[in-house]
Protein backbone atom coordinates (compact mmCIF):
# COMPACT_ATOMS: atom_id res chain seq x y z
CA UNK A 1 0.00 0.00 0.00
CA UNK A 2 1.39 3.65 -1.00
CA UNK A 3 0.29 6.63 1.30
CA UNK A 4 1.39 10.22 0.71
CA UNK A 5 2.56 12.32 3.83
CA UNK A 6 0.76 14.79 5.45
CA UNK A 7 2.29 18.19 3.14
CA UNK A 8 3.00 21.10 5.41
CA UNK A 9 5.24 24.33 3.87
CA UNK A 10 8.54 24.87 5.38
CA UNK A 11 8.46 28.64 6.55
CA UNK A 12 12.00 30.32 7.13
CA UNK A 13 11.82 33.90 8.72
CA UNK A 14 15.22 36.11 7.90
CA UNK A 15 15.40 39.22 10.27
CA UNK A 16 17.26 42.33 8.71
CA UNK A 17 18.68 44.86 11.51
CA UNK A 18 17.81 48.73 10.79
CA UNK A 19 19.12 51.82 11.98
CA UNK A 20 19.43 55.20 11.51
CA UNK A 21 22.86 57.43 10.99
CA UNK A 22 22.51 59.93 13.84
CA UNK A 23 24.68 61.94 12.62
CA UNK A 24 23.83 62.24 8.79
CA UNK A 25 20.50 60.52 9.44
CA UNK A 26 20.89 57.84 6.72
CA UNK A 27 18.93 54.87 7.32
CA UNK A 28 21.03 51.29 6.53
CA UNK A 29 19.22 48.15 6.58
CA UNK A 30 21.08 44.68 6.27
CA UNK A 31 21.79 42.24 4.08
CA UNK A 32 20.17 38.65 3.24
CA UNK A 33 22.42 36.07 3.17
CA UNK A 34 23.95 34.80 0.08
CA UNK A 35 21.57 32.64 -1.97
CA UNK A 36 18.35 33.51 0.01
CA UNK A 37 15.38 34.13 -2.80
CA UNK A 38 13.79 37.35 -3.30
CA UNK A 39 9.94 37.55 -2.33
CA UNK A 40 7.84 36.12 -0.29
CA UNK A 41 7.79 31.79 -1.79
CA UNK A 42 11.25 30.13 -2.76
CA UNK A 43 12.13 28.79 -6.30
CA UNK A 44 10.15 25.40 -5.05
CA UNK A 45 6.76 27.15 -5.09
CA UNK A 46 7.54 29.56 -8.29
CA UNK A 47 8.52 26.28 -10.07
CA UNK A 48 5.99 24.64 -9.00
CA UNK A 49 3.52 27.15 -10.48
CA UNK A 50 4.89 26.75 -14.03
CA UNK A 51 4.42 23.50 -13.81
CA UNK A 52 0.87 23.44 -12.97
CA UNK A 53 0.02 26.38 -15.55
CA UNK A 54 2.52 25.26 -18.43
CA UNK A 55 2.54 21.63 -18.22
CA UNK A 56 -1.34 20.60 -16.62
CA UNK A 57 -3.06 23.74 -17.79
CA UNK A 58 -4.57 24.74 -14.38
CA UNK A 59 -6.36 27.63 -14.50
CA UNK A 60 -5.44 31.11 -11.69
CA UNK A 61 -7.78 30.26 -9.37
CA UNK A 62 -7.33 26.12 -9.52
CA UNK A 63 -3.37 26.43 -8.85
CA UNK A 64 -4.43 28.82 -6.07
CA UNK A 65 -7.17 26.36 -4.81
CA UNK A 66 -4.43 23.02 -5.32
CA UNK A 67 -2.29 24.77 -3.17
CA UNK A 68 -4.55 25.79 -0.76
CA UNK A 69 -6.36 22.10 -0.14
CA UNK A 70 -3.06 20.02 -0.77
CA UNK A 71 0.00 22.35 0.13
CA UNK A 72 -1.67 24.35 3.01
CA UNK A 73 -0.59 27.26 1.32
CA UNK A 74 -2.73 30.50 1.11
CA UNK A 75 -1.24 32.34 -1.90
CA UNK A 76 -2.86 34.84 -3.88
CA UNK A 77 -4.62 34.96 -7.57
CA UNK A 78 -1.89 37.94 -8.45
CA UNK A 79 0.90 36.12 -6.62
CA UNK A 80 0.20 32.68 -8.98
CA UNK A 81 0.09 35.66 -12.41
CA UNK A 82 3.63 36.98 -11.13
CA UNK A 83 5.16 33.57 -10.65
CA UNK A 84 4.08 32.25 -13.87
CA UNK A 85 5.56 35.64 -15.22
CA UNK A 86 9.00 34.57 -13.59
CA UNK A 87 9.11 31.37 -14.69
CA UNK A 88 8.83 33.00 -18.18
CA UNK A 89 11.64 34.65 -17.47
CA UNK A 90 14.18 32.13 -16.18
CA UNK A 91 13.27 29.87 -19.08
CA UNK A 92 13.32 33.16 -21.93
CA UNK A 93 17.33 32.55 -22.74
CA UNK A 94 16.56 28.36 -23.31
CA UNK A 95 13.45 28.92 -24.92
CA UNK A 96 15.77 30.92 -27.56
CA UNK A 97 17.95 28.39 -27.79
CA UNK A 98 15.27 25.97 -28.94
CA UNK A 99 13.83 28.53 -31.21
CA UNK A 100 16.93 28.36 -32.93
CA UNK A 101 17.56 24.83 -32.40
CA UNK A 102 14.49 24.00 -34.27
CA UNK A 103 14.29 26.11 -37.21
CA UNK A 104 18.14 24.52 -38.47
CA UNK A 105 16.58 21.30 -37.48
CA UNK A 106 16.34 18.38 -40.45
CA UNK A 107 12.58 17.64 -40.33
CA UNK A 108 10.38 20.24 -38.67
CA UNK A 109 6.53 19.64 -38.56
CA UNK A 110 4.04 22.77 -38.52
CA UNK A 111 0.64 24.19 -37.65
CA UNK A 112 -1.11 27.14 -36.47
CA UNK A 113 -4.74 27.29 -34.23
CA UNK A 114 -6.72 30.50 -33.69
CA UNK A 115 -6.01 31.88 -29.90
CA UNK A 116 -7.77 34.82 -28.37
CA UNK A 117 -6.72 37.53 -26.06
CA UNK A 118 -9.63 39.09 -24.80
CA UNK A 119 -11.69 40.29 -27.94
CA UNK A 120 -8.43 40.13 -30.42
CA UNK A 121 -8.30 37.14 -32.19
CA UNK A 122 -4.45 35.73 -33.12
CA UNK A 123 -2.90 33.01 -33.89
CA UNK A 124 -0.64 30.69 -31.63
CA UNK A 125 2.07 28.60 -34.35
CA UNK A 126 4.13 25.80 -33.50
CA UNK A 127 7.28 23.83 -35.02
CA UNK A 128 7.68 20.82 -33.76
CA UNK A 129 11.61 18.90 -34.69
CA UNK A 130 12.55 15.64 -33.43
CA UNK A 131 12.98 16.91 -29.69
CA UNK A 132 12.02 20.09 -29.39
CA UNK A 133 8.38 22.29 -29.69
CA UNK A 134 8.52 25.76 -29.70
CA UNK A 135 5.69 27.92 -29.84
CA UNK A 136 4.91 31.17 -30.72
CA UNK A 137 1.60 33.72 -30.85
CA UNK A 138 0.81 36.00 -33.84
CA UNK A 139 -1.35 38.63 -34.50
CA UNK A 140 -1.54 37.41 -38.17
CA UNK A 141 -1.85 34.08 -40.23
CA UNK A 142 0.81 34.68 -42.96
CA UNK A 143 3.78 34.03 -44.60
CA UNK A 144 5.26 36.98 -42.67
CA UNK A 145 4.25 34.86 -39.29
CA UNK A 146 5.34 31.51 -41.02
CA UNK A 147 8.71 33.06 -41.83
CA UNK A 148 9.07 34.25 -38.26
CA UNK A 149 8.30 30.84 -36.73
CA UNK A 150 10.65 28.84 -38.86
CA UNK A 151 12.84 31.43 -40.28
CA UNK A 152 13.40 32.89 -43.30
CA UNK A 153 15.79 30.48 -44.89
CA UNK A 154 14.45 27.24 -43.05
CA UNK A 155 16.37 24.95 -45.04
CA UNK A 156 14.95 21.51 -43.53
CA UNK A 157 11.84 19.54 -44.70
CA UNK A 158 8.82 21.22 -43.39
CA UNK A 159 6.03 18.74 -42.90
CA UNK A 160 2.69 20.62 -43.16
CA UNK A 161 -1.19 20.67 -44.49
CA UNK A 162 -1.40 22.40 -47.73
CA UNK A 163 -2.18 26.27 -46.06
CA UNK A 164 -0.56 28.78 -48.73
CA UNK A 165 1.46 30.24 -46.30
CA UNK A 166 4.05 27.58 -46.32
CA UNK A 167 4.10 27.53 -50.00
CA UNK A 168 7.44 29.61 -49.96
CA UNK A 169 9.22 26.61 -48.79
CA UNK A 170 10.40 24.62 -52.16
CA UNK A 171 8.15 22.02 -52.38
CA UNK A 172 11.32 19.64 -52.73
CA UNK A 173 11.51 20.43 -49.00
CA UNK A 174 7.90 19.76 -48.14
CA UNK A 175 5.90 17.11 -46.82
CA UNK A 176 2.15 17.19 -47.31
CA UNK A 177 0.14 15.58 -44.65
CA UNK A 178 -1.97 12.26 -45.97
CA UNK A 179 -4.34 12.69 -43.05
CA UNK A 180 -5.14 15.80 -44.78
CA UNK A 181 -5.56 14.77 -48.01
CA UNK A 182 -7.50 12.08 -47.16
CA UNK A 183 -10.35 14.79 -46.12
CA UNK A 184 -9.68 16.43 -49.36
CA UNK A 185 -10.70 13.23 -51.16
CA UNK A 186 -13.39 12.43 -48.99
CA UNK A 187 -15.45 15.59 -50.19
CA UNK A 188 -14.67 14.75 -53.65
CA UNK A 189 -15.93 11.45 -53.29
CA UNK A 190 -18.77 13.25 -52.27
CA UNK A 191 -19.68 15.05 -55.43
CA UNK A 192 -21.87 13.12 -58.13
CA UNK A 193 -20.54 11.46 -61.23
CA UNK A 194 -16.98 10.98 -62.63
CA UNK A 195 -15.68 13.57 -60.05
CA UNK A 196 -17.18 11.24 -56.73
CA UNK A 197 -15.51 7.95 -58.42
CA UNK A 198 -12.28 9.90 -58.74
CA UNK A 199 -12.57 10.65 -55.47
CA UNK A 200 -13.26 7.18 -54.15
CA UNK A 201 -10.57 6.27 -56.27
CA UNK A 202 -7.82 8.64 -54.17
CA UNK A 203 -9.37 7.67 -51.24
CA UNK A 204 -9.10 4.20 -51.89
CA UNK A 205 -5.20 4.73 -52.25
CA UNK A 206 -4.50 6.94 -49.48
CA UNK A 207 -5.58 4.30 -47.32
CA UNK A 208 -3.33 1.56 -49.17
CA UNK A 209 -0.86 4.36 -48.43
CA UNK A 210 -1.24 4.41 -44.77
CA UNK A 211 -1.51 0.50 -44.78
CA UNK A 212 1.50 0.32 -46.72
CA UNK A 213 3.91 2.61 -44.64
CA UNK A 214 2.65 1.35 -41.29
CA UNK A 215 3.86 -2.32 -42.11
CA UNK A 216 6.77 -0.29 -43.25
CA UNK A 217 7.58 1.01 -40.04
CA UNK A 218 6.76 -1.62 -37.83
CA UNK A 219 9.29 -3.74 -39.14
CA UNK A 220 7.02 -6.33 -41.33
CA UNK A 221 8.61 -4.72 -45.12
CA UNK A 222 12.17 -4.66 -46.39
CA UNK A 223 12.74 -1.23 -47.32
CA UNK A 224 13.15 -1.91 -51.25
CA UNK A 225 9.98 -3.22 -50.88
CA UNK A 226 8.77 -0.26 -49.45
CA UNK A 227 9.70 1.82 -51.82
CA UNK A 228 8.94 -0.12 -54.81
CA UNK A 229 5.50 -0.16 -53.39
CA UNK A 230 5.23 3.64 -53.19
CA UNK A 231 6.39 3.56 -56.55
CA UNK A 232 3.55 1.92 -58.29
CA UNK A 233 1.22 3.38 -55.77
CA UNK A 234 2.54 6.96 -56.82
CA UNK A 235 1.73 6.51 -60.48
CA UNK A 236 -1.81 5.33 -59.74
CA UNK A 237 -2.36 8.64 -57.24
CA UNK A 238 -1.08 10.89 -60.26
CA UNK A 239 -3.21 9.44 -62.77
CA UNK A 240 -6.58 10.13 -61.22
CA UNK A 241 -4.94 13.50 -60.15
CA UNK A 242 -4.54 14.23 -63.89
CA UNK A 243 -7.75 12.97 -65.00
CA UNK A 244 -9.85 14.92 -61.73
CA UNK A 245 -7.92 18.05 -62.89
CA UNK A 246 -9.39 17.72 -66.67
CA UNK A 247 -12.84 17.09 -65.20
CA UNK A 248 -15.39 18.93 -65.62
CA UNK A 249 -16.10 19.66 -62.03
CA UNK A 250 -14.49 23.14 -61.34
CA UNK A 251 -13.64 22.15 -57.35
CA UNK A 252 -12.41 18.90 -57.88
CA UNK A 253 -10.29 20.00 -60.97
CA UNK A 254 -8.79 22.64 -58.84
CA UNK A 255 -7.93 20.27 -55.84
CA UNK A 256 -6.49 17.90 -58.16
CA UNK A 257 -4.30 20.62 -60.10
CA UNK A 258 -2.94 21.94 -56.69
CA UNK A 259 -1.99 18.40 -55.81
CA UNK A 260 -0.36 17.88 -58.92
CA UNK A 261 1.85 21.34 -58.67
CA UNK A 262 2.44 20.49 -55.44
CA UNK A 263 3.38 16.39 -56.15
CA UNK A 264 6.87 16.09 -55.09
CA UNK A 265 5.87 16.76 -51.47
CA UNK A 266 3.68 13.94 -51.44
CA UNK A 267 6.31 11.74 -51.48
CA UNK A 268 9.38 13.13 -49.49
CA UNK A 269 8.59 10.26 -46.21
CA UNK A 270 9.48 7.43 -48.92
CA UNK A 271 13.05 8.32 -49.45
CA UNK A 272 13.74 10.98 -46.23
CA UNK A 273 14.25 9.56 -43.26
CA UNK A 274 12.46 10.94 -40.32
CA UNK A 275 10.20 12.14 -42.59
CA UNK A 276 6.55 10.75 -41.45
CA UNK A 277 2.88 11.54 -44.13
CA UNK A 278 1.14 13.39 -41.75
CA UNK A 279 1.63 16.15 -39.27
CA UNK A 280 0.52 14.61 -36.26
CA UNK A 281 3.21 15.71 -34.09
CA UNK A 282 2.55 19.32 -34.86
CA UNK A 283 -1.04 18.76 -34.12
CA UNK A 284 -0.51 16.79 -30.91
CA UNK A 285 1.66 19.49 -29.74
CA UNK A 286 -1.48 22.09 -29.97
CA UNK A 287 -3.85 19.95 -28.20
CA UNK A 288 -3.10 20.88 -25.11
CA UNK A 289 -3.71 24.55 -25.76
CA UNK A 290 -7.12 23.85 -27.94
CA UNK A 291 -8.37 21.97 -24.60
CA UNK A 292 -6.64 24.86 -22.15
CA UNK A 293 -8.60 27.43 -24.84
CA UNK A 294 -11.99 25.67 -24.45
CA UNK A 295 -11.99 25.59 -21.14
CA UNK A 296 -10.73 28.58 -19.68
CA UNK A 297 -12.20 31.22 -22.26
CA UNK A 298 -8.71 32.66 -23.57
CA UNK A 299 -7.04 35.24 -21.42
CA UNK A 300 -7.88 39.15 -21.11
CA UNK A 301 -4.41 40.51 -20.77
CA UNK A 302 -0.75 39.56 -22.33
CA UNK A 303 0.52 38.25 -18.74
CA UNK A 304 -2.42 35.67 -18.88
CA UNK A 305 -0.23 33.63 -21.62
CA UNK A 306 3.32 34.13 -20.32
CA UNK A 307 3.85 31.04 -19.27
CA UNK A 308 5.64 28.02 -20.55
CA UNK A 309 4.59 25.00 -22.25
CA UNK A 310 5.60 21.54 -21.97
CA UNK A 311 4.81 18.27 -23.28
CA UNK A 312 5.43 15.01 -24.15
CA UNK A 313 5.77 12.25 -26.62
CA UNK A 314 5.05 8.54 -26.15
CA UNK A 315 7.51 7.65 -28.48
CA UNK A 316 10.47 9.83 -27.92
CA UNK A 317 11.86 12.18 -25.31
CA UNK A 318 10.26 16.06 -26.00
CA UNK A 319 10.80 19.23 -24.07
CA UNK A 320 8.19 21.63 -25.10
CA UNK A 321 9.20 25.15 -24.52
CA UNK A 322 7.00 28.24 -25.20
CA UNK A 323 7.72 31.72 -24.18
CA UNK A 324 4.36 32.83 -25.17
CA UNK A 325 4.85 36.94 -24.53
CA UNK A 326 7.13 36.41 -27.94
CA UNK A 327 4.66 38.41 -29.97
CA UNK A 328 4.76 39.71 -33.82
Amino acid sequence: MFELPPIRPVVTEYQCYAGVCTCCGQRVIGELPAGVPRGQFGPGVVSLIGLLAGDYHLSVRQIQRLFHDVFHLDIGLGTVSYGQAQVSEAVAAVVETARQAVQQAAVVNADETSHRQGTVRQWLWVAVSHSLSVFRISAQRNRAAAQALLGPRFGGILGSDRYRVYQWVDPSHRQLCWAHLLRDFQRIAERPGRAGEIGQELLTYGHWLFTIWHRYREGQLPAEVFKALMGGLRELVELALEEGAHGDHPATAHTCQNLLDLKVALWTFVDTPGVEPTNNTAEQALRAHVIWRKLSFFCRLLTGVECPEAGEDASAPRVGLSRLKWVA
